[in-house]
């Protein structure tokens, strides 16, 4: 069950991602992101859980917390809420975080070569639904989300950014009708378990669906399996 009243939102105006607003402030924007609380609790998880990172979790004081369910509303593609810098030789130089990605992170080891070692949040996005209007995900939106589990998407989505769910706990998904090109890494090592993607599709990036670890079946159009590393299905 999902409260009728939002929490916390995000809005992009004037290019640029707002930090989190609370309910009575102004959500006018051209793209309007906002949590709505479940019936429901969920316990702190990491993409690469294990008991340093248990202890790391104990050491920041994360509790088990109120599950929410993400409602986005726009038009167009959603700007990008997250993203990693290199240098010229592809080696970590820092990361930038917007809107939901920057008010909800807490802390993120890095590898000495910018290896993603694991992020953690205060709030937990468990479902995600994508309204009529917009067409595309954009690069990192959802990435390093562990506890995001369902994503929904409206018909209108034709497009889904570069890592746009890479490292997320997705393990279910309603494609759109309208999707026409899934992007670099877009859901790398995620919890998908099934993939029926529609005959729009035209392109599938490099390693879009390498390492989901609980991938059984995917069905995708034959001249767009690029995306799919030789591990994926075992």
């Amino acid at each position: 069950e999902v409260s009728s009243e939002w929490e916390v939102a995000w809005v992009y105006k004037n290019g640029a991602w707002s930090d989190r607003i609370l309910p009575g402030g102004d959500v006018t924007g051209d793209f309007v992101a906002k949590l709505y609380p479940m019936n429901k609790t969920v316990q702190p998880v990491g993409t690469n859980n294990n008991d340093f990172m248990n202890l790391f979790i104990q050491y920041l004081g994360i509790t088990e917390g109120t599950a929410y369910k993400m409602v986005l509303e726009g038009n167009g593609d959603i700007p990008t809420t997250y993203e990693t810098l290199v240098d010229d030789e592809g080696v970590y130089v820092d990361e930038n975080a917007y809107g939901w990605q920057k008010d909800g992170f807490i802390g993120m080891l890095i590898g000495k070569y910018g290896d993603m070692i694991e992020p953690y949040y205060t709030f937990y996005i468990t479902d995600l639904q994508i309204e009529e209007g917009i067409t595309g995900i954009g690069e990192g939106n959802f990435a390093y989300l562990p506890s995001l589990k369902n994503v929904e998407f409206a018909s209108s989505v034709e497009r889904i950014g570069t890592s746009a769910f890479e490292y997320s706990g997705i393990e279910s998904i309603k494609w759109p009708s309208a999707l026409k090109e899934i992007g670099d890494k877009s859901f790398m090592c995620t919890e998908i378990k099934t993939v029926n993607i529609p005959n729009n599709l035209t392109k599938i990036g490099d390693n879009a669906f390498c390492h989901c670890k609980n991938l059984t079946s995917i069905n995708i159009p034959k001249y767009t399996t690029e995306g799919v590393c030789s591990d994926t299905i075992k």
